[in-house]
């Protein structure tokens, strides 16, 4: 349970408090979540979504910005401290569960936050280190320095592991977004619909609300309609055509074999790179003391030993990379012959 943020009281643009309530209606409808804690606090508000399975809790928070673009400095003084209360209090309170921080804006975003975000995401799918992620925001590390201070170095990091971002989602895209799964439940004057919908997020206020409450007060069920279609009836070349396509994607993306020990494939690539660059110290030392200019030296031996650190940090990544990506080929392959092996079980005749 998020910490209350204030109350509705201290919204002060009808314009930003409408398409706050509409984002709210579009995760409890479009996105079908069960349950929203809706919570206001001047021109932002969160939301606690909770996935259906019940081991993620998602924070949103929304900011309507008209002109400019977000900045990573506008992220720490006017989104960042509302997160890590809520995060602060959810990660003691649900050890066991994801926790994700999105934030929506209505705006583009500058260089500094898209570097802080785009590494957000990597740290989440590719997985990072802290250094790394320290040394690739390097041009804006004093802001993150500041919001890092005084805080638990681990928990700070998994903060950022499940900090995202939803980039322009303009106010109408939104609307029309609600009005079409409306439409797609056949309900009658879904604008109608919407108009009350709206009126009961206005109502409610701070609190909880779900989905079940909606669909009691407009009397309506929030179920698209299914389209049922026909399954294709299948000749025996087309069975072939479709099974041997099948194969030739499992021989030409799958993996077979073992997987290769990251530390050994880091080490190899690393060892060559760790080896050139004591020989080019080696040859600085020598030449310095002979006929090279000392400032070109100098850049020489910085050159050196920023190429050798950055080998060394593009050899953890490819090494880590690799290793996922021989990973994911083998699950891919093993589904396939798992999907080969239901055909035969179900009479598919392998073509000779």
């Amino acid at each position: 349970m998020i910490k209350k943020f204030g109350d509705q009281s201290g919204v002060t643009s009808a314009q930003g408090y409408e398409y706050q309530k509409l984002v709210a209606i579009y995760y409890l409808i479009v996105q079908e979540a069960s349950e929203i804690l809706y919570e206001v606090d001047g021109e932002d508000f969160a939301i606690i979504n909770e996935d259906v399975n019940r081991d993620s809790i998602e924070y949103i928070q929304v900011k309507k910005i008209s002109v400019g673009s977000f900045s990573l400095a506008k992220f720490k003084s006017d989104v960042f401290p509302q997160f890590w209360s809520a995060y602060s209090d959810a990660v003691d309170k649900h050890k066991d569960k994801a926790i994700f921080s999105t934030l929506i804006i209505s705006c583009q975003w500058d260089a500094s936050f898209k570097l802080f975000i785009e590494n957000c995401t990597k740290l989440r799918i590719c997985g990072m280190t802290s250094q790394e992620f320290e040394s690739a925001i390097n041009p804006h590390l004093k802001i993150y320095q500041s919001m890092r201070k005084s805080k638990n170095p681990q928990k700070f990091f998994r903060f950022l592991w499940g900090l995202k971002l939803i980039q322009s989602f303009n106010q109408e895209y939104v609307e029309m977004s609600i009005i079409d799964y409306l439409k797609s439940c056949n309900i009658r004057q879904p604008r109608e619909k919407l108009a009350i919908i709206k009126n009961i997020i206005s109502e409610t206020g701070q609190g909880r609300i779900t989905r079940n409450q909606i669909e009691e007060k407009i009397n309506e069920k929030l179920a698209p309609a299914e389209t049922k279609e026909k399954q294709p009836v299948f000749s025996v070349e087309q069975l072939h055509s479709i099974f041997d396509g099948l194969e030739k994607s499992r021989v030409k993306y799958g993996f077979e074999g073992t997987l290769e020990d990251e530390e050994k494939m880091f080490r190899d690539m690393y060892q060559p790179i760790n080896r050139s660059k004591k020989a080019i110290l080696n040859l600085y030392e020598k030449r310095k003391s002979e006929d090279i200019d000392l400032d070109v030296a100098e850049e020489l031996y910085h050159v050196t030993l920023t190429d050798c650190l950055s080998a060394e940090q593009d050899a953890k990544t490819i090494a880590s990379l690799t290793n996922k990506l021989c990973y994911h080929k083998l699950r891919y392959g093993n589904r396939i012959k798992s999907l080969q092996s239901t055909a035969y079980e179900l009479g598919y005749i392998k073509k000779v």
